[in-house]
C-alpha cells in the first residue's frame, strides 16, 4: 500500500472494538510477535486531561534524554500524529509499513473481512510494532475509550498507571453512574503496579484505592496538590506545588488555563511513581519538560489579534474547564465569540448552555463529520439572552463570519468537538498561515 491507500483501509474499518473484547486482538498481537511484552509503559486512562497528561509525562522524558515513544488520540490533521517517538510524528513511510504489516496478519485470521477490527486496534497494534522495532525505552500509551475493554489494556505490566480526571462521557459505552464509569477507568490496573490518581471526588477515590487493594498496587493521590499560583498568562502558568510526594518551587507549565496546572500536577505524580520504579528523572528535565510540553486542539493559540484559540472541550467536565478560563477573559473586557459544534452522542444542551455563559456572540456550526449534530437542532436546544446569534452549516464559513465580526481586541474560541477543531486547524493552516 501506498500512504493513501493505508488511509483508505483504515477508515474503512469500523469505528469501535469489536464486541468479542480482548480475545481477537490476542490472536493478532501474537501473530505480530507479542511486540507489547517488551515496551516499558505508562498507561493513560480518564475522561478529561489524559492526553495532556500524557503529553507532559512524554516531554519530561524526552528532556531527560531517554527513547520516548507516544501513543495518543484522537488525531486532529494527520493519522501519524497517533504515534510519536523522540518528539517526531511516525513518517508516511513508518506508518504505511507498519500498517501493512498488521493489515497481512488480519488477512491470515480472517481474510478480506473488515469486521473483525477496528481502526483503533489497527493503529494500537501498528504502535506497538513500531516501538518495539524502534527499541523504545518507555512508551506513553493513551487508552481510546474507558479502559478495561480498550485496545491499550491488552498490556500486561505497565510500569505506572494514570487516572486523569473523570466524568461524564461515552455513556452508552461506558454506563451513566459515575461508579461505573471509574471501574471501567480502573480497568487498566494490573496486579504489583504504581497507580496515580487525579484529585477526584470522594467516590471516585474509594473506588480505585479498592482496586489497587485488590490488585495489591501502589496508590498514588492526594487530596490537595498544594498549589500556589504565581502568575499566569497565555503562554502558560507559573506556580508553586508542595504536597507529601513532590515539592517543586517557580515550576512553568507552557499549556495555557489553569486545569492544565492540575494535569501537570498528575504528570509530576506520575514521575514519582516512576522514581520509585527506579527510573531516574531529574529536576531540570521535568522543568523543561512542562515548559516544552504542547498538545494540539487543547487551548491552542492560532491567531493573537484577534485572539482565537481551539479547545476541544467535549464533555461537561471539559466545558466547565474550559468557562474557568472564558469567565477570566471576559472580565477583561473582551467580547467573546464561540464557534460551536457537537456530535449527536453528547449531552449537547447543557453543553451549550454552559460554554455559552460567557460570551457576546454565538456561531453554531458542524464538523465535517457523520456524527455531528445539525447546528439548527443546537440552536434550538437553548436559551440565549443578550447574545447575537449566527448559524453556519460550513465549519469554513463559521471561521471566516468570527474572524469579520470580531476586532483585533476581540476573542474567538472554537469548541465543541475535537473533530470540528481538527477541521477548523486544517482549514486555519492552508487558508491563514
Amino acid at each position: 500500500m501506498n500512504y493513501d491507500e493505508t488511509i483508505y483501509y483504515l477508515e474503512k474499518c469500523h469505528r469501535f472494538g469489536s464486541k468479542q473484547g480482548h480475545e481477537n486482538f490476542k490472536r493478532l498481537m501474537s501473530l505480530l510477535g507479542e511486540p507489547q511484552k517488551n515496551l516499558k509503559i505508562i498507561h493513560v486512562a480518564g475522561t478529561n486531561g489524559k492526553g495532556s497528561t500524557c503529553a507532559m509525562i512524554y516531554s519530561i522524558l524526552l528532556s531527560q534524554g531517554y527513547n520516548i515513544g507516544l501513543f495518543s488520540s484522537p488525531h486532529l490533521e494527520r493519522y501519524n500524529e497517533r504515534i510519536a517517538l523522540n518528539g517526531e510524528y511516525i513518517s508516511d513511510y513508518d506508518f504505511t509499513r507498519h500498517i501493512e504489516i498488521v493489515k497481512n496478519k488480519v488477512f491470515e485470521l480472517f481474510g478480506e473481512t473488515d469486521e473483525f477490527f477496528s481502526f483503533f486496534e489497527i493503529i494500537t497494534a501498528a504502535a506497538f510494532n513500531y516501538f518495539n522495532e524502534k527499541n523504545a525505552d518507555f512508551v506513553v500509551l493513551e487508552v481510546g475509550l474507558g479502559g478495561r475493554l480498550d485496545s491499550t489494556n491488552i498490556i500486561e505490566n505497565p510500569l505506572v498507571c494514570v487516572i486523569t480526571s473523570i466524568s461524564f462521557d461515552h455513556m452508552e459505552y461506558l454506563g451513566s453512574d459515575i461508579s461505573d464509569i471509574t471501574r471501567e477507568k480502573g480497568g487498566i490496573i494490573k496486579k504489583n503496579s504504581s497507580v496515580v490518581l487525579y484529585s477526584q471526588q470522594e467516590k471516585v477515590y474509594n473506588i480505585i484505592k479498592e482496586i489497587c487493594s485488590e490488585k495489591n498496587s501502589d496508590l498514588f493521590y492526594t487530596d490537595d496538590y498544594g498549589i500556589n499560583i504565581i502568575n499566569r498568562s497565555l503562554n502558560g502558568t507559573l506556580f508553586n506545588v508542595k504536597n507529601n510526594y513532590f515539592f517543586y518551587k517557580k515550576i512553568f507549565v507552557g499549556l495555557c488555563g489553569d486545569y492544565q496546572i492540575f494535569n501537570a500536577c498528575n504528570a509530576l505524580m506520575a514521575v514519582e511513581a516512576l522514581k520509585k520504579r527506579g527510573i531516574f528523572v531529574s529536576d531540570e528535565a521535568v522543568f523543561d519538560g512542562l515548559k516544552n510540553a504542547c498538545i494540539k486542539g487543547r487551548m491552542h493559540i492560532i491567531m493573537k489579534n484577534p485572539l482565537f484559540i481551539l479547545d476541544g472541550a467535549h464533555n461537561i467536565g471539559g466545558v466547565e474547564s474550559l468557562n474557568v478560563f472564558l469567565q477570566r477573559l471576559k472580565s477583561c473586557n473582551k467580547k467573546i465569540t464561540i464557534i460551536i459544534g457537537i456530535l449527536k452522542d453528547k449531552n449537547y444542551g447543557e453543553m451549550i448552555d454552559k460554554i455559552t455563559r460567557f460570551c457576546d456572540n454565538v456561531i453554531f456550526t458542524e464538523a465535517n463529520s457523520k456524527r455531528a449534530i445539525k447546528s439548527q437542532i443546537l440552536f434550538k436546544s437553548g436559551v440565549f439572552a443578550n447574545k447575537r446569534i449566527f448559524i453556519e452549516e460550513n465549519y469554513k464559513d463559521a471561521v471566516e463570519l468570527a474572524l469579520k465580526i470580531s476586532d483585533d481586541n476581540d476573542s474567538i474560541i472554537c469548541t465543541g468537538s475535537l473533530y470540528l477543531v481538527g477541521d477548523v486547524l486544517k482549514y486555519f493552516n492552508n487558508t491563514h498561515c
